[in-house]
């Protein structure tokens, strides 16, 4: 996997208990708009790096026909979303 920090636009969802699920996401590289699917989130940690949580999702997604493990990061103070691994 590469490392990458490149702001994305994430689709999620919320549960009844509050825990965030991002669905599909899209990114633009160059002049390329990428669209992936989540299939299946593999693993879901939080950290502290300095003053700002994070929630990491390591992910398997679908990309160009393709199944390519990545990892997203969701900043809860800033509301964004950066594609750190792919």
């Amino acid at each position: 996997m590469k490392r990458r920090k490149m702001p994305v636009d994430v689709l999620g969802w919320f549960d009844f208990r509050g825990e965030l699920t991002p669905v599909r996401f899209q990114c633009t590289v160059g002049k390329e708009t990428l669209e992936g699917r989540i299939l299946q989130v593999v693993g879901h940690r939080r950290e502290r790096l300095g003053n700002e949580n994070r929630e990491i999702f390591t992910c398997l997604i679908a990309l160009k026909g393709r199944k390519v493990p990545a990892e997203l990061v969701y900043l809860p103070m800033d509301h964004r979303w950066l594609l750190q691994k792919m």
